[in-house]
């Protein structure tokens, strides 16, 4: 009898569709969760500047509260605009780490068990994932060099 708790052991997908949702769920649930990890620390490691950003104010405007109203209304702003560039830039990185990482090596491997190629999986994403999937789009990019390599050679 399986604990709860116990570890599953992950079994290979059946074919080359529940390898790309497989993969596509992995890197959705990696990616949400880093970049809410980035967005916290980006608000967090802002607010010390905000917070003198917004004193300053108080003390230079000599407690003019609507100077210091604005000066809060800019910081969060700032605060905002920082995390969500940390954020986008964690996106990105930890879509290509995950993807040389966890996604390449198993589908080179499936490429040869299913007998099919990266460019036919790809379109293969195209029909079965979202739009916006990035497995899509590092596929399109990983294709996009073999074929300039291929060119090249």
């Amino acid at each position: 009898m399986m604990n709860a708790d116990s570890p599953q052991v992950p079994t290979e997908p059946t074919s080359p569709v529940a390898l790309l949702w497989d993969l596509h769920q992995a890197m959705d649930e990696r990616l949400n969760q880093n970049v809410n990890h980035a967005f916290n620390l980006g608000c967090l490691l802002s607010m010390a500047p905000g917070a003198i950003l917004v004193l300053l104010t108080f003390l230079i405007s000599k407690g003019n509260i609507s100077a210091t109203l604005l000066a809060i209304l800019i910081a969060a702003m700032l605060m905002l605009a920082a995390a969500n560039l940390l954020a986008y830039l964690s996106r990105r990185a930890t879509a290509q780490v995950f993807y040389q990482q966890h996604a390449a090596p198993r589908i080179q491997s499936a490429l040869a068990v299913y007998h099919t190629s990266l460019h036919e999986l790809y379109h293969l994403a195209c029909q079965e994932l979202p739009d916006n999937a990035p497995l899509v789009q590092l596929l399109s990019r990983e294709l996009a060099s073999d074929d300039t390599f291929k060119n090249e050679g």
